[in-house]
């Protein structure tokens, strides 16, 4: 991982994801892209955006010199300063810095006359190529020392499993794999193998652990889950928008991210 991009608004939530963020590139030796979007619609002046653009350097400024102070974090941080919405110019940066991961606060779920509605970084997640680590905005920062693998013992799990170890064992966390599944559910072969080699990866490192449990509501699990050990990040797979299937895993871990109260890292 050498490209991390963080995207923010100078909201409470962002100013907590920095920290996250920030603590990753340091671990990593990643480069840290830290990008604000300002409207730059036709109804702003230059003297308002010349404005704008004096309090988002102050304001990053602050946060650094906050966060470098308190967690002393030594970190190769670049800031951008672009003009525009904020979900094209992140898409945008993404692709063309080629970052391996988006980090970004998260202010949750919100009730509307339409009905319930997330924020950019719910949004993002079937938009963006790339993986996202999102933080609720009322999560305090802990650092990244524990895994939840919410996982459905596919091929493409196992890809990601192993991808996933490697960035535990740099940042010196375990893995809890965790595999919920109906009662009346059988085992395919695919199952089966990757049953036997996630036993394997369990016996070999004392980094992954994993449990299986049979219940109905996977979603209720996966918060019953999350309620045991809050000082923990929620791992699941968040697909890019495709296939009926995919669509539906990715609406499931678009309302854990608009739910959860620990931080999500959604993997592609």
């Amino acid at each position: 991982m050498k490209k991390i991009l963080f995207p923010t608004d100078f909201s409470p939530a962002s100013r907590n994801a920095f920290l996250y963020a920030l603590q990753l590139a340091d671990k990593l030796e990643a480069r840290l892209l830290w990008l604000h979007a300002m409207y730059d619609g036709p109804s702003s002046s230059s003297q308002e955006k010349e404005i704008e653009l004096e309090i988002a350097r102050n304001a990053f400024f602050d946060d650094y010199q906050h966060a470098r102070n308190t967690y002393d974090i030594q970190v190769e941080l670049e800031p951008l300063i672009e003009g525009g919405l904020a979900i094209g110019k992140i898409l945008e940066t993404a692709k063309k810095e080629e970052v391996d991961l988006i980090v970004m606060g998260s202010k949750g779920a919100r009730q509307t006359p339409s009905g319930e509605v997330g924020g950019i970084a719910a949004y993002l997640l079937g938009q963006s190529q790339v993986p996202m680590l999102i933080i609720p905005e009322k999560t305090p920062f802990r650092g990244i020392s524990k895994m939840i693998f919410a996982n459905d013992f596919k091929a493409e799990d196992l890809k990601v499993l192993k991808d996933l170890l490697s960035l535990a064992q740099k940042l010196g966390a375990t893995i809890e794999c965790i595999h919920i599944r109906p009662d009346n559910q059988s085992w395919d072969q695919t199952q089966s193998n990757y049953y036997e080699q996630l036993f394997y990866f369990d016996q070999q490192t004392d980094q992954v652990n994993f449990q299986i449990q049979t219940r109905n509501n996977v979603e209720q699990a996966i918060y019953e889950a999350v309620e045991q050990d809050k000082e923990h990040v929620l791992v699941m797979l968040a697909h890019h928008r495709g296939s009926d299937e995919t669509f539906e895993a990715e609406s499931l871990t678009r309302k854990i991210a608009l739910h959860s109260e620990v931080p999500l890292l959604a993997l592609k």
